[in-house]
C-alpha cells in the first residue's frame, strides 16, 4: 500500500511537473487530415503530343504544429501520403495510363518566420517494368512562395524540371 502511495505520488509530481514545463515552453499539437482524393492534378505539358499529364491519387496527411509559449507558431511539419497507387494518364486520352509508386511520400515544413518552405521524400515516381524509372521527383528543395521561387533543389527532379520526354513518351 506504501508503494502504491509513493508511486502515485511520484506520477503526480511528474505530470505536474510536465505541465508546468509545457506551459513555459509552447505547446504542439497534432493532426491527420483524410483520406482525400485528388483528380486531375497537373503534373505538366507534354508539347510533342499537345497534351498535359494528369493524376489521380488518394494521400493522406498528418502533421504538427509547435507554439512557442506566447501561443505564435514556430514549426509547422506535415507529410503527404499516397495511399495505394497514384495513376498519372493523358489528359486527351485517359486510357493511356501508368500507375506511380508505390512509395509516393512527402515530408514539407513551413517556417514561419521567413515564410519558406522545404520538402524531401519521393514525391512522384513512375517505374515501368523492364524499362527503369521514367519519372521521378525525389531529394530536398527550399522554396519562396513570395517571390515563387525555388532557392535550392536536389535530387531527381523531374517535376520541378519540367523533364517529361520519358513520360510523355509513354502516354502518347
Amino acid at each position: 500500500m506504501m508503494r502504491r502511495c509513493a508511486l502515485g505520488v511520484a506520477i503526480a509530481i511528474l505530470i505536474a511537473g510536465s505541465v508546468t514545463f509545457a506551459q513555459t515552453q509552447g505547446r504542439t499539437e497534432h493532426y491527420s487530415i483524410g483520406p482525400i482524393a485528388d483528380q486531375g492534378y497537373p503534373v505538366g505539358h507534354c508539347a510533342d503530343g499537345d497534351f498535359d499529364v494528369l493524376t489521380d491519387y488518394v494521400f493522406l496527411m498528418t502533421g504538427m504544429v509547435r507554439y512557442d509559449k506566447s501561443g505564435q507558431p514556430v514549426a509547422d511539419r506535415y507529410q503527404f501520403k499516397v495511399l495505394g497507387e497514384s495513376v498519372y494518364y493523358n489528359s486527351r486520352n485517359a486510357q493511356k495510363s501508368v500507375a506511380g509508386g508505390p512509395g509516393e511520400v512527402e515530408n514539407k515544413r513551413l517556417d514561419p518566420k521567413t515564410g519558406f518552405w522545404s520538402g524531401s521524400g519521393v514525391s512522384f515516381k513512375i517505374r515501368i517494368p523492364g524499362c527503369g524509372l521514367i519519372f521521378a521527383e525525389t531529394g530536398h528543395f527550399v522554396y519562396d512562395p513570395g517571390t515563387g521561387k525555388f532557392l535550392f533543389n536536389s535530387g531527381h527532379n523531374q517535376m520541378i524540371g519540367a523533364d517529361l520526354e520519358a513520360l510523355c513518351d509513354y502516354l502518347k
